[in-house]
């Protein structure tokens, strides 16, 4: 009967590295759509974090270049796509606070406070 030798590792030395230049235009794309449509925070935000996800592992490929300005156009793109949310909800907030006050008067405001 056999023994079971133990398997050995399988090195290839000539195994050329992943070129990841794809990866680097996807990550632009992305994020030039991310700065588009930064009004639409559901799709700006996701496509953005894919673009920046993309733009740092497509760093070291043959176009670093590209994969950089994917990083960066992904970063604007989130960064625009929270600034409209924060906007939104403070003018939202100040609104409903200056409609109650229209519609109630100023005895709305320290109703709350007794």
């Amino acid at each position: 009967m056999k023994e079971n030798a133990p398997k050995e590792d399988i090195i290839i030395e000539n195994q050329t590295p992943v070129d990841r230049k794809g990866f680097a235009a996807l990550s632009l794309i992305l994020g030039i759509i991310s700065i588009v449509l930064a009004c639409f925070w559901f799709i700006s935000i996701p496509c953005g974090i894919i673009a920046v996800i993309l733009g740092v592992m497509s760093k070291k490929s043959t176009k670093p270049n590209i994969s950089i300005s994917g990083l960066v156009t992904g970063s604007i793109g989130i960064f625009i796509s929270v600034l409209i949310i924060i906007i939104f909800f403070t003018v939202s907030a100040g609104l409903v606070n200056g409609l109650n006050e229209y519609a109630y008067g100023d005895d709305y405001s320290s109703s709350y406070n007794r």
